[in-house]
């Protein structure tokens, strides 16, 4: 075998070892990923601050969801609760 032959035997496997690396490495990134799901619930503003409010905020929370955003349409109208939670 030529100095040549070998020399590209090695590049070839080089490079063979270094796609499989990267390919193995990008798969397993994307495993990481977190996959999201969400949950939009719309109450009245009157009802803020109340037992009943309360406890529907901390079973949401005992349930995994975070709150992630609150709308009103106007003062004392809805409100828009946006929450999210790991899949």
């Amino acid at each position: 075998m030529t100095l040549t032959t070998m020399r590209s035997r090695i590049l070839l496997a080089v490079v063979t070892a270094s796609v499989l690396f990267c390919t193995a490495w990008i798969h397993a990134d994307e495993s990481k990923k977190v996959k999201w799901e969400y949950k939009y619930k719309a109450v009245s503003s009157g009802t803020a601050g109340t037992t009943s409010f309360e406890d529907m905020m901390a079973q949401a929370g005992s349930d995994g969801w975070e709150l992630v955003s609150v709308d009103r349409e106007q003062p004392g109208g809805v409100l828009h609760l946006y929450f999210k939670r790991a899949k």
